[in-house]
């Protein structure tokens, strides 16, 4: 069990700071980057997804045995703390992103130069 719990531990502070380096980055310079980037977080989450499948049915098939040891619960805390992390940083990329789109979108409704020519499709 305490070894499910490393792994997941492991791919939690990956997907920590792969979330951070995404964060770091601009939708309006980046955004292709972030696009995949977002795809390889979306992966490392389904990882740990299995990760957590396999706790499960390790719980499922050993609840009778299973005894939480002080090292279990302290491997616990920390992935709860990384994923509340994760959470407050996923809150602050979502931010950002609607502050950079209502820039955009008022630069291109209201253009601060007054412009002489027509642009016209035919």
């Amino acid at each position: 069990m305490i070894n499910l719990l490393k792994r997941k531990l492991d791919a939690v502070d990956n997907l920590k700071n792969f979330t951070r380096e995404i964060m770091l980055l601009s939708a309006k310079t980046d955004d292709k980057k972030i696009s995949s980037m977002i795809a390889v977080r979306q992966k490392d989450i389904d990882d740990i997804n299995l990760i957590d499948v396999e706790i499960d049915e390790y719980l499922k098939f050993n609840k009778d045995s299973y005894i939480e040891t002080d090292d279990i619960k302290t491997i616990k805390t920390n992935i709860r703390e990384s994923v509340k992390e994760i959470i407050s940083m996923d809150k602050e990329i979502r931010k950002n992103i609607n502050v950079e789109l209502k820039e955009v979108k008022d630069k291109l409704n209201q253009p601060q130069q007054k412009s002489r020519l027509i642009n016209m499709r035919i």
